[in-house]
């Protein structure tokens, strides 16, 4: 090897030359009429400076970035990646989180990914694939304009007393969703359930004043006292006998791809 221990190469300022793959979670799936995630990540890359790359958006919810990338000797075997006797990735070892995992847009092919990562001793957060987990959802870019897959969207305002808005975040909103949805569906499985935690989608978290309400509203003068938080949610009902053919690869169509109605 190159850089072998024993070597004067091990030394060496000499760049490596290799790749390095990085994916990208999508936060905003987009709409037709705007730029695919594919082109989102490449324009994002050249605006930063970066060099030639390749992506590919699988339409979970997850984009893979491949790129060119080099390393001295010196550095590769300092982190245990430089051939020889030693093993990819051996010296490197977790030093701490990369936040909350949280799961990513619901995209057109009705699923989203949960990509959970380590933040290594390198400084960067490693991806571990075996942890990455999907699941169907009924929101954002699936079914938008099908009303065989998902016949009814409703919207339903809910307010929370004692709940403060401005510690609201998406880990908040995912542990909602589930306890919606559980509480909604009660004993059901399967196909009984009316919806899923993936078909549940907070639109908007704001404060719950007395003002909001004519019944308590406070008195010409008074303060309008905080009492809590009001939640905006969109809840996708979805058809289960819906029979969803094949997407196509389409260069008009949304991300470079058409997606059929389902057939009820």
């Amino acid at each position: 090897s190159r850089c072998d221990a024993g070597g004067s190469a091990a030394a060496s300022t000499e760049p490596l030359s290799g790749l390095e793959f990085w994916t990208r979670v999508v936060k905003s799936p987009g709409t037709p009429q705007g730029a695919s995630c594919e082109d989102v990540s490449l324009a994002e890359n050249a605006a930063n400076g970066g060099g030639k790359m390749e992506v590919n958006c699988d339409g979970r919810g997850v984009c893979r970035e491949v790129r060119p990338c080099a390393i001295s000797c010196a550095n590769a075997m300092a982190h245990g990646s430089g051939g020889g006797t030693g093993s990819a990735g051996a010296g490197l070892s977790p030093v701490g989180s990369c936040g909350a995992v949280t799961w990513s847009a619901c995209d057109y092919t009705c699923t989203q990914t949960r990509v959970n990562s380590v933040l290594m001793n390198d400084g960067k957060c490693h991806e571990e694939r075996a942890e990455e987990t999907t699941r169907e959802c009924h929101v954002q870019a699936c079914g938008r304009s099908d009303p065989c897959r998902v016949p009814f969207v409703v919207h339903v305002i809910l307010r929370i007393r004692g709940a403060v808005a401005g510690s609201w975040n998406r880990h908040a909103e995912e542990v909602f969703a589930a306890a919606f949805a559980d509480a909604v569906n009660r004993k059901k499985r399967g196909k009984s359930k009316f919806f899923g935690e993936g078909d549940v989608l907070v639109l908007n978290a704001s404060p719950w004043r007395a003002g909001d309400d004519s019944a308590i509203a406070p008195a010409p003068g008074e303060e309008d006292e905080e009492l809590g938080m009001q939640l905006v949610v969109e809840v996708s009902l979805f058809n289960h006998m819906a029979e969803i053919p094949p997407i196509i690869a389409d260069p008009t169509g949304e991300n470079g791809r058409q997606v059929p109605l389902a057939t009820c």
